[in-house]
């Protein structure tokens, strides 16, 4: 914020001469001291509710800023929030009160909008510590004006926030589209293998440290399976170079599943790798390369997106502290229908061939989202640099900069 200009009447100040810490207050319960304790109050961790508890620690208007596991560097990612009322907090959120010189509604979208680039660190893990946190300096105006702020930014987030919702929606409709296809694909009485039967290897990826530009080989890591293939652009590499990662290379037509994430529609995804990529795999996907003579590893990948794949894989997916993990013993266990190699080919392509209509759908969709995101940034930057009036302009001034 310091090489932004902002109004002359406004005020810097490090958000600990602005809040309250409360995080002494903080309880941490492990999962299976919350399972014995169920009951009605609010349970909150780095992004949100994360379930419910039988008695409050806090029962107040309280911001709730991420201290671990929060995307700070996703600026289309959540990092505070607010909460009202009986709660409990555990260690991963920093619990803060707003002082009477700052509006807490004015302080939440500051939190979510500032950049954390040197104050939220870490290598496999990002974390604001507390001495961190105290040092993000503020740039406020006065009570009123803050107020005004508050109330013509929420007014733009709140249209945002509609169209938003409206894009989601036709997202879903195309990506239900696609499943509708799917489910006609397999013919009645087809056979079916466990995904070992048609496998000539399979394993995990590599553990070794990667880094944005750095020296060693790129690594394909969770955030590269994207629609159903490998996408490197936002490629990290071995932090090493000496690290010998040629056994783990990757082919044209090997089969990579996400094994281990928090979120169910992650968890199970595959993706095809296509010709030109020059990459290893990281340990959080397992690689299988199947039988060529048996199987196209593309039949496999539509396979795997059935409800009835899905259902089996999120059957199988165990869960540790939030996170839903795969082993390869289970996935070996997964059933694939399988025709003939033949019958797999003209299926496959008659398959790709009804997608466009709903695939142009989920791009367009897609590609508003994004707009949409950097229109929020945008805004979010104006109101924290004086320049929302509350008229029209303030979205065509938001569009100019977030096209700049």
């Amino acid at each position: 914020m310091s090489d932004v200009a902002v109004p002359t009447n406004w005020k810097v100040a490090p958000l600990a001469d602005l809040v309250e810490i409360l995080d002494a207050r903080r309880v941490p319960l492990n999962a299976k001291e919350r399972a014995s304790r169920i009951g009605s109050i609010p349970y909150y961790g780095a992004v949100g509710q994360v379930g419910v508890i039988d008695r409050a620690i806090f029962d107040e208007d309280l911001i709730l800023l991420g201290e671990d596991g929060v995307q700070f560097f996703n600026p289309n990612k959540q990092k505070a929030y607010r909460i009202s009322g009986p709660a409990w907090v555990n260690n991963h959120a920093h619990v803060l009160r707003a002082r009477s010189e700052v509006n807490w509604r004015f302080l939440e979208h500051y939190l979510n909008q500032f950049n954390y680039q040197g104050y939220a660190n870490g290598t496999t893990r990002l974390k604001l510590t507390q001495a961190a946190m105290r040092r993000i300096p503020i740039v406020y105006p006065p009570l009123d004006e803050q107020l005004r702020v508050v109330e013509i930014l929420e007014d733009h987030l709140s249209h945002i926030d509609a169209g938003e919702r409206l894009l989601r929606s036709v997202a879903r409709r195309g990506g239900l589209l696609e499943l509708a296809a799917l489910g006609l694909l397999v013919p009645e009485e087809t056979p079916t293998v466990s995904l070992k039967e048609i496998a000539v290897s399979a394993g995990y990826g590599t553990s070794t440290k990667c880094v944005v530009d750095g020296p060693g080989v790129p690594v394909a890591r969770i955030p590269n399976v994207v629609n159903g293939a490998i996408d490197l652009s936002e490629e990290k590499r071995a932090e090493d170079p000496s690290v010998d990662l040629s056994g783990l290379m990757l082919r044209e037509g090997d089969l990579l599943f996400v094994r281990t994430n928090g979120s169910r529609d992650l968890i199970g995804r595959t993706a095809v790798v296509q010709r030109g990529i020059k990459a290893s795999f990281a340990s959080y996907l397992i690689r299988y390369q199947l039988d060529p003579e048996r199987v196209e590893a593309s039949w496999v990948h539509y396979m795997m997106r059935r409800p009835q794949a899905r259902a089996e894989i999120e059957r199988l997916a165990s869960s540790s502290a939030g996170q839903l993990n795969l082993s390869l013993a289970k996935l070996d266990k997964v059933r694939v229908p399988l025709p003939d190699l033949q019958t797999q080919r003209k299926l496959i392509d008659a398959y790709e061939a009804s997608l466009d209509g709903p695939r142009c759908l989920v791009a367009r969709a897609e590609r508003a989202g994004r707009q949409a995101a950097q229109l929020r940034r945008a805004l979010l930057a104006a109101a924290f640099s004086g320049k929302l009036t509350g008229a029209d302009i303030d979205v065509e001034r938001a569009e100019e900069m977030a096209s700049a």
